[in-house]
């Protein structure tokens, strides 16, 4: 659920931590490292 959550551009990565109530760091600790994400136009 939270690398779906994290593949989505338009959800930043503080949001998904906040969400489950963790740092950004804790996050990247669980998931590893996110791919950059460029939003199409």
């Amino acid at each position: 659920e939270i690398r779906a959550l994290l593949s989505d551009p338009a959800i930043a990565v503080s949001d998904v931590a906040k969400l489950y109530g963790v740092s950004r760091t804790t996050l990247y600790k669980w998931v590893g490292t996110v791919q950059p994400r460029v939003e199409e136009l």
